[in-house]
């Protein structure tokens, strides 16, 4: 960053200084308004799902898989399917923390990972139709596998506790 800053600040081309400037900008006010919603999320409401690290890890993923598609070529139908299926993802794990008792919690983490599952599948059907490479889709897998077992883990956690309340 430093490097971009300094060969601007010694360019004789004011076109190209207006340009990176710009772009820097950009990035800065991107960056910042990021952590501003984060902030509001978190400390201005009562809405605790967004301190929740599969939160942020299904939020981050579900921007991950939006960012691939608007850069592939993929038909109309995958690229729905896939954006509905992450987005279905982070809505689940909130909607999991405005339920009252531990079943119903439990469902909509289960609905969470059921989807994230989803994700894969068609990631799988993109591979198998060479329409995304063997490393992207390796990313993805890998990205999906943390967030697939904090969700098994917190679902279990929530059945033993359903099960010990019903006891």
């Amino acid at each position: 960053m430093l490097s971009v800053l300094f060969s601007v600040l010694i360019s004789k081309n004011h076109q190209l200084q207006t340009s990176i400037f710009k772009k820097l900008k950009s990035t800065y006010l991107k960056t910042y308004s990021n952590f501003y919603m984060q902030d509001l999320l978190q400390i201005k409401s009562g809405f605790g799902f967004s301190r929740l690290i599969v939160y942020q890890k299904a939020k981050a993923f579900y921007l991950n898989i939006k960012s691939i598609i608007n850069n592939l070529d993929l038909s109309r139908i995958y690229r729905d399917q896939l954006i509905r299926a992450a987005l279905s993802i982070p809505l689940n794990i909130a909607e999991s923390s405005g339920r009252s008792s531990p079943k119903d919690r439990r469902r909509f983490l289960v609905m969470a990972r059921g989807s994230l599952f989803e994700c894969i599948a068609l990631i799988d059907v993109l591979l198998s139709e060479k329409q995304i490479t063997l490393e992207l889709a390796e990313r993805i897998i890998s990205e999906s596998n943390e967030i697939s077992k904090i969700l098994f883990v917190m679902a279990e956690n929530l059945k033993e506790k359903a099960d010990n309340e019903q006891n």
